[in-house]
C-alpha cells in the first residue's frame, strides 16, 4: 500500500477585524500573526508577531500556540501543546476567532518543481539595450507581491510611488486620488521629488488640463517635450488607477527622459495597484457599515431592557407619591431602595456602552490586587448573602504581597462583573437553597513574570456549545435579564492590560474564570517585586 498522501487545508477568520477572509495552506506549514513575515498576517491589535501555526507531521495537521501574549484557544481551553485539525477545528487567537478546515478529499499529485520565478532572481531583470528602453519586470511582480502584505490604502499608494520612482529616477512623481464616496473629485495625496523623498505639495508644475484629460479618458497621457528656463527639458506623463472603469487616482510624472517605455511602464505598476486600493475602499466602506449594523443590533438588544428598568422606574415614582401623600415612610424606603437598584442598572450599562465603544484610557500604577479583590468581593457579599450564597476568599488574601500594574478601577469592574455573572448562575442552579458557593483566588505564575485571578462557582455552567460565544457582544443565556455585554467589556479590559481571560465551565457543575496579567506593563520588563519563591505554589 502506499504512502498516505496529505491532506489539504484552509483556514478562514470567523469573526474578528478581517472576518470573511480564507487562507488557504500552501505546503507543510503556514504560520499566523499581525506583522508581514507571517504567512497569515492579520490586522488584529491582540495578536502577538507570531502568534500560532498550522502545520503538517506525519500526514496530520496540528495547531500550536508561538508562545503568543494572549493564548490560543479551542473550546474556551487554551493551547498547551500541539493540537490535531481533524476535520474541522475552531480556534479563538486574540480579538478573532478562525476555523481550521482539512478537506476530506487527497490532495493531488504535487509535481516537482524545478525553477521558481522569483522578482529577486538578477535573471528576471531584463537586460536595458543601448537606448535603454526596456522596463525590468522584477520592479512589476515585486509591486504584486508587496501589495498582499500591505494594511492600507495609504501605504498601497506609498509602495506604488517607491516603485515609479524606481522605474523613473530623477523623475518627479505626484500621486492624486479620487474621494472614496465616490464623488468623483480629484484630490493631491502626496508626491516624490527627483530624490525620492516624500513630501505633501506638488513640487511638479503640471501642464493645464493634464490632470482633466487623464481623467476623461481612462488612459495613460504623455504630453510632448517643453523647455524651461535654464534649457531644461521636461515631459509629462499621467496615468490613471482604474477598476471597472472607477476612477480611484491618477499618477502624474514630470522628467527629462520619459519616453513610451516608461509610459507603459507606469501604467503597467497602476495596473497592479489599483485592485488592492478598490479592496482597500471596500474594506473600509464594509467596517462602517458593519458599525452601522451593531448599533442596529446594540438598540434592538438593549430596549427591551431598558425598558424593563424604565418601567421599574415608573412604578418606584408611583410608590413614593403614594408615600408623600400618605406619609408613610416606610412606602417611601421601599420605592428609594427599588429606585437606587434601578439607577444602578442604568449606569452599568452605560460604563458597559461607553468601554466597548472606545479606547479604555488606562491609568496604570502598582497595585495590591490582593486588597482590590477583597474590597471588591465586599462589595457585593451582602447581594450574595440575601441570595443564600457563600462567598469564599482565599485565606489571607487581602494580606499577601501581591501586586502588579494595572488600572484599579478596570480590575473593579471586571471584578463585579464576573461576581455578579457568577451569582446568576448558581442562582439558576439552588435557586436560592443553601449550598451555592462563589470562590475568589489569586497567585503568581509563569515563574513570576504573571499574576493569575481565579473567580470560581459552582452553578448552572455554560453549555459547550456557547463556550466560543461568551465573549462576544449581546451574547447572553440570561434572556431579558442581560445585555450581553458584561463579558465583552471584562475581556476587553483584560486585553488592554496586555492579558488573557480563560473559561473552564461543565454544565450543573460550575463555571471557573481565570485572569491572567503581567506584574509589569513595561516592554521586556517582567521582574516580580517580591521574592517569588515565597509565593510560587500558594493557590489555595
Amino acid at each position: 500500500m502506499g504512502q498516505q498522501k496529505p491532506q489539504l487545508a484552509i483556514i478562514r477568520v470567523i469573526s474578528g477585524p478581517e472576518a470573511g477572509q480564507e487562507f488557504p495552506v500552501h505546503g507543510s506549514a503556514v504560520t499566523l500573526g499581525r506583522t508581514r513575515d507571517c504567512e497569515i498576517c492579520i490586522q488584529d491589535g491582540m495578536l502577538s508577531r507570531r502568534h500560532c501555526r498550522l502545520f503538517l507531521k506525519n500526514s496530520e495537521w496540528l495547531l500550536e500556540d508561538l508562545d503568543s501574549t494572549n493564548g490560543t484557544f479551542v473550546g474556551g481551553a487554551q493551547v498547551r501543546q500541539p493540537t490535531p485539525v481533524n476535520g474541522t477545528l475552531r480556534f479563538r487567537a486574540g480579538a478573532s476567532l478562525f476555523e481550521a478546515e482539512v478537506s476530506q478529499r487527497q490532495s493531488a499529485d504535487t509535481p516537482t518543481i524545478a525553477f521558481r520565478l522569483d522578482s529577486r532572481d538578477p535573471l528576471m531583470a531584463t537586460q536595458a539595450d543601448s537606448s535603454g528602453n526596456d522596463f525590468p519586470l522584477a520592479n512589476a511582480l515585486e509591486l504584486h507581491e508587496k501589495m498582499a502584505s500591505l494594511a492600507c490604502e495609504e501605504d498601497v499608494l506609498a509602495a506604488l510611488g517607491q516603485m515609479i520612482h524606481e522605474a523613473c529616477p530623477n523623475a518627479i512623481v505626484d500621486i492624486f486620488t479620487t474621494t472614496p464616496d465616490g464623488g468623483g473629485s480629484i484630490r493631491y495625496a502626496f508626491g516624490l521629488n527627483s530624490n525620492g523623498q516624500r513630501v505633501n505639495k506638488s513640487p511638479a508644475d503640471l501642464p493645464p488640463g493634464l490632470l482633466l484629460q487623464a481623467q476623461e479618458s481612462r488612459e495613460a497621457l504623455l504630453t510632448d517635450p517643453v523647455i524651461l528656463p535654464g534649457g531644461i527639458v521636461r515631459r509629462h506623463l499621467a496615468a490613471p488607477m482604474t477598476v471597472h472603469h472607477e476612477l480611484l487616482g491618477i499618477v502624474c510624472i514630470a522628467g527629462a527622459t520619459l519616453g513610451p517605455v516608461q509610459l507603459r511602464a507606469v501604467s503597467a505598476l497602476c495596473l497592479i495597484a489599483s485592485p488592492w486600493v478598490a479592496n482597500h475602499r471596500l474594506t473600509v466602506r464594509n467596517i462602517a457599515n458593519e458599525r452601522l449594523a451593531t448599533l442596529g443590533n446594540a438598540s434592538a438588544s438593549l430596549s427591551h431592557y431598558i425598558k424593563n428598568i424604565l418601567t421599574g422606574v415608573d412604578g418606584c415614582l408611583y410608590l413614593m407619591r403614594m408615600g408623600i401623600d400618605d406619609k408613610d415612610q416606610e412606602l417611601m424606603n421601599e420605592a428609594w431602595t427599588i429606585l437606587s437598584r434601578n439607577h444602578k442598572r442604568l449606569t452599568a450599562l452605560m460604563l458597559d456602552l461607553l468601554n466597548l465603544a472606545k479606547e479604555y484610557d488606562l491609568q496604570i500604577t502598582r497595585q495590591p490586587v490582593g486588597e482590590l479583590l477583597v474590597e471588591a468581593a465586599s462589595l457585593v457579599k451582602p447581594h450574595l448573602t440575601s441570595l443564600a450564597i457563600e462567598l469564599k476568599i482565599a485565606p489571607d488574601l487581602g494580606h499577601q504581597p501581591l501586586s502588579a500594574e494595572l488600572d484599579p478601577t478596570a480590575l473593579h469592574r471586571i471584578m463585579l462583573n464576573l461576581l455578579n455573572n457568577a451569582a446568576d448562575a448558581v442562582v439558576s442552579r439552588h435557586d436560592g437553597q443553601t449550598g451555592g458557593w462563589i470562590k475568589v483566588d489569586a497567585w503568581v505564575c509563569d515563574g513570576g513574570s504573571s499574576l493569575c485571578i481565579s473567580c470560581t462557582d459552582n452553578g448552572i455552567g455554560i453549555k459547550s456549545e456557547d463556550l466560543d460565544q461568551i465573549f462576544d457582544m449581546f451574547f447572553t443565556g440570561k434572556g431579558d435579564a442581560g445585555t450581553g455585554l458584561g463579558l465583552a467589556v471584562t475581556r476587553r479590559l483584560v486585553e488592554a492590560h496586555k492579558g488573557r481571560i480563560e473559561v473552564v465551565s461543565e454544565p450543573d457543575r460550575g463555571t471557573s474564570f481565570t485572569l491572567t496579567f503581567p506584574v509589569t506593563q513595561k516592554a521586556g520588563d517582567t521582574r516580580f517585586y517580591i521574592d517569588v519563591a515565597d509565593l510560587e505554589g500558594t493557590r489555595s
